[in-house]
């Protein structure tokens, strides 16, 4: 039976309507499947630090059965490990929809913690599938007040840009590289400095930005960045709340960008993928190549996760793209961790890199992906030892296509396992817990039931986003 034929078989009844209504209050449990998202961990008072994710690219079931569309919706995730600190005894998705303005949508925005991760600003990013119209502005959330505040700024603005970085520091946010237009990309290095008050940002002195030291080497996009705080004054700070930023004082104490990755256009068009990493030193403006000796070294790429980890002072890289065809072994899921040491020259605090390692986890591992977010979780209370969290972005099948992700993953360092938060589940009624695969048969009356009661729905659903007339982006020949 054709749709059309079964639409007017079902609008002469009365359950059209009771459908209709369903289709159009469904809410989602867990966050849409996306990619090109932003992720960042904030304190919510007695509630403690919950990971939040905001936008990107993802698949809306709720209006269309394929495609995807730009994302402005905030969700946060709240979880406890277990008494053996080796798995997740429980979480919650909680989707958050503060009144007043919000971020338009978009993804391949920066996201990071803000005011020591009382709150957390998005900046830039891309709204029209291209990045010859990009953004370039900023946005705080304050969990504290459930609202959204856009920054107002003196001094001269970074330029629209996309995929590129952006960190709390501990006097505001420093703002890195990224896609500026076309095959253009950007090496500078803008600088925000802001107060802030119980309202959020403070209105006594006018936030601005400045301009820091140009990368030395050549520009890219999509690199992967940590913030590290190191010295002898950040050592007490890391014993107590490890999300408090202090500032710095003298030349003891240094706040420094690592950057690893990223990739750019040669002249031949072709991309050029990077596997160098970079340290930025904050107070002294300064730029300096880290990597270690040329021994075993995670693969050029772009678009992966990079993490500091300070209770242990490591940085990791997760996984990532390595090529711009669209085959399951251009994407990755390997774990690398360098261990960092500090070092004083001149004065001045330094950061030494170790050797690169493969971490072989004794565990089922994440599927491999790219334009996903990592996260460091120091626990609810902001003083356990530090995970990682990797949350969404796009995965490549050896059978063809490129699904998007919703899973949450967290990998213990102490004992080199991961173990999931949240299962994948793109459709209306997922929650982020595992289905059983067996249905007992005195339930099976009741599951037929469901199943055709589910396929009427979903017909109706279909032809009540069509009337909507949504038109959903499409993926194919996408600039990725």
């Amino acid at each position: 039976m054709k749709d059309g034929v079964v639409w007017r078989l079902l609008r002469t009844t009365g359950l059209i309507w009771a459908l209709v209504r369903l289709c159009a209050s469904a809410e989602p449990k867990v966050p849409f499947c996306r990619k090109g998202h932003g992720a960042a961990v904030a304190h919510f008072g007695a509630q403690g630090y919950q990971m939040l994710v905001f936008g990107g690219k993802g698949h809306d079931w709720r209006i269309a059965s394929k495609g995807t569309v730009f994302l402005s919706d905030l969700w946060a995730l709240q979880m406890e490990l277990d008494d053996d600190l080796d798995s997740v005894a429980t979480f919650h998705w909680t989707q958050l929809k503060p009144p007043g303005a919000i971020p338009v949508s978009r993804w391949k925005m920066a996201m990071s913690g803000a005011n020591s991760s009382r709150a957390v600003a998005v900046m830039g990013g891309d709204h029209h599938q291209s990045a010859k119209v990009n953004r370039n502005d900023t946005w705080f959330y304050w969990p504290a007040l459930n609202r959204w505040q856009p920054l107002h700024a003196i001094g001269e603005q970074p330029k629209p840009r996309r995929a590129h970085i952006a960190l709390e520091t501990p006097s505001g946010l420093l703002v890195h590289g990224g896609k500026f237009s076309g095959k253009q990309c950007l090496a500078d290095v803008r600088i925000l400095t802001v107060e802030y008050d119980a309202q959020g940002i403070s209105s006594d002195v006018a936030p601005s930005w400045r301009a820091g030291a140009s990368f030395p080497d050549k520009c890219r996009w999509g690199a992967a960045a940590a913030l590290l705080r190191i010295g002898e004054d950040t050592r007490l700070a890391q014993q107590g709340d490890r999300y408090a930023i202090e500032k710095a004082v003298g030349n003891g104490t240094a706040t420094v960008m690592a950057l690893f990755g990223g990739r750019r256009v040669r002249k031949d068009d072709a991309y050029h993928y990077y596997d160098d990493l970079w340290f930025y030193y904050l107070e002294e403006d300064r730029w300096e190549l880290g990597n270690p000796d040329r021994g075993a070294r995670p693969q050029a790429r772009d678009h992966h996760s990079m993490n500091y980890v300070a209770d242990t002072k490591t940085l990791y890289v997760f996984g990532g793209r390595l090529a711009e065809s669209a085959e399951a072994s251009s994407v990755l899921n390997d774990l690398w961790a360098i261990p960092l040491r500090e070092v004083t020259v001149d004065g001045h605090v330094r950061v030494q890199a170790g050797s690169w390692q493969r971490i072989e986890a004794a565990s089922s591992i994440p599927q491999s992906r790219f334009l996903h977010t990592g996260s460091v979780w120091y626990g609810p209370n902001g003083t356990s030892d530090g995970a990682l969290v990797i949350f969404g972005g796009e995965h490549i099948k050896k059978s063809g296509g490129n699904p998007k992700l919703n899973d949450a993953w967290l990998y213990l360092p102490s004992k080199q396992i991961w173990t999931v938060i949240s299962v994948n589940g793109c459709n209306a009624g997922d929650d982020g817990y595992p289905r059983g695969l067996s249905i007992s048969m005195s339930l099976f009356e009741a599951f037929a039931a469901v199943i055709l009661v589910a396929g009427i729905s979903w017909l109706v659903c279909q032809q009540w986003a069509h009337r909507r007339e949504y038109s959903p982006i499409e993926d194919e020949d996408e600039e990725f």
